[in-house]
């Protein structure tokens, strides 16, 4: 925690950004929510007081909202990037309902033309996992609708290899 305003934290992850990107990316990636994700509060001098609120709270309003900003900015910053693509689409199920169709509207935009092959491959493979393991456990609190499921799954044929022997070569990768 930080005794930063919620505007101020943003300011601080854009300056990061415009100076570092790879390490932004890491930053913005540990700030998504993830299931079991804990936070301690900020340890307090004992000589003197500088806190403004001693116990400040998070709404779940700030939280998500938070959330939102954090996801805008790595699909700002995500473009032909598969790795990058791969980080966002293993934490769609961790992600808000109204949060995941900005992030499938990108992805269905970028053509798989402009990529490289192995960034194809990323994309590919990470939707083909996350696909079939939220169809896996339909029942889940984590797993996504039933919508979104087609909706990736849709984007996911579009990403499919053109070549024959890739397409049914991933079975014996992992």
């Amino acid at each position: 925690q930080t005794q930063a305003s919620f505007q101020q934290r943003l300011q601080a992850i854009d300056a990061i950004r415009s100076r570092e990107s790879d390490v932004a990316w890491e930053l913005m990636k540990n700030l998504l929510p993830a299931p079991h994700s804990t936070s301690s509060p900020t340890s307090t001098p004992r000589w003197r007081e500088w806190t403004l609120d001693r116990n400040p709270t998070v709404t779940d309003m700030e939280r998500r909202q938070a959330s939102k900003e954090v996801v805008a900015r790595m699909l700002g910053d995500v473009s032909d990037n598969g790795s990058r693509w791969q980080d966002l689409i293993e934490n769609l199920g961790n992600l808000a309902d109204d949060e995941r169709p900005a992030i499938f509207q990108k992805l269905a935009s970028t053509s798989r033309d402009t990529l490289r092959q192995e960034d194809q491959m990323a994309i590919w493979d990470i939707l083909r996992y996350t696909i079939s393991h939220h169809r896996e456990f339909p029942t889940a609190y984590w797993s996504m609708s039933k919508s979104d499921l087609d909706e990736l799954e849709s984007i996911y044929r579009q990403f499919t290899p053109k070549d024959l022997l890739t397409q049914n070569l991933w079975p014996f990768s992992r």
